[in-house]
């Protein structure tokens, strides 16, 4: 396997260079996780979902995340102690930047998809499931439950993007909470919490190839069409309009928006989009 020098730069281009090749095949694929954040808004809807998730109550229980990426949320576990820390990815070049990613802790990384994880029945108290079923077909996803809900021996915690109703997207599937709690009441796993992550309004701002300059330009575009410019300045901002910002101007644009933002994120409260769900193996005796 061929190393990768571990710095920052490297990293970032190799994750890149990932991204890039899985956009090809998933063009909103905004939450694949094979880079480290690169502007604030990103910083703080990770640190922001890692925190919702809880990881304290890792510490002295086996571990295992199901897509792991580039490891940012094993590295989080980490801290805590956890007794084993496992992760796996079907991507051969995520394992690789992973590797180097998450240096010095230790954790156990391998190549495998969700459909069949290398692992015993019962193996791990806790697995972690981020981003990955939304991706699948139902015949897939069905399976994938099936896998994680056998290598966990009690909890399994889920983070897809839903939806009111079931929603087909060419490159995703949103859908309802009740159909996840289906699918793992079917494995004796009961939904015991939900929660949304609650980033609504910075997401709407800044999210995916948004930048506040896309919606200054929607506001200001009836007069930007009275002097002149083509019609499509007249639709709002969408995610093909641009790569995220890189420049210094935009990136301190946001951050200097993002406070704002953010005491709207705990004003508008969502009930759909990016959602936690925590399922427990149900109890002998119908217990819990």
């Amino acid at each position: 396997m061929k190393r990768i020098p571990l710095n920052v730069s490297t990293v970032n281009k190799a994750a890149g260079n990932l991204r890039r090749r899985i956009v090809q095949l998933v063009p909103n694929a905004v939450n694949a996780q094979f880079e480290p954040p690169r502007t604030p808004f990103e910083k703080y809807f990770r640190d922001k979902l890692l925190k919702k998730i809880n990881l304290k109550e890792v510490e002295g229980l086996s571990v295992l995340e199901v897509g792991c990426g580039i490891g940012d949320l094993l590295k989080a576990a980490a801290q805590y102690k956890p007794k084993e820390l496992y992760g796996t990815d079907q991507s051969v070049t995520a394992i690789e930047i992973a590797q180097r990613y998450l240096e010095g802790i230790p954790v156990d990384l391998s190549v495998a998809p969700v459909t069949n994880l290398p692992f015993p029945d019962a193996a791990f108290d806790i697995v972690y499931v981020l981003f990955e079923l939304q991706y699948l077909n139902d015949e897939e996803m069905e399976k994938a439950v099936e896998e994680v809900c056998r290598v966990s021996r009690d909890l399994v915690i889920l983070v897809e993007e839903t939806a009111p109703s079931k929603n087909v997207a060419p490159d995703m599937i949103y859908r309802p909470v009740e159909d996840y709690k289906a699918h793992f009441d079917e494995r004796q796993f009961k939904l015991r919490k939900v929660s949304y992550l609650d980033v609504a309004f910075s997401r709407v701002m800044f999210g995916a190839r948004r930048t506040p300059y896309h919606w200054v330009r929607w506001v200001l575009s009836p007069i930007l069409y009275l002097f002149g410019y083509p019609a499509s300045v007249l639709k709002p901002p969408s995610y093909e309009e641009a790569e995220p910002p890189s420049s210094k101007r935009a990136l301190w644009l946001q951050k200097m928006l993002l406070p704002l933002t953010k005491g709207l994120d705990e004003i508008l409260l969502p009930s759909k989009g990016i959602t936690i769900m925590r399922f427990e193996k149900q109890k002998l005796f119908n217990r819990g």
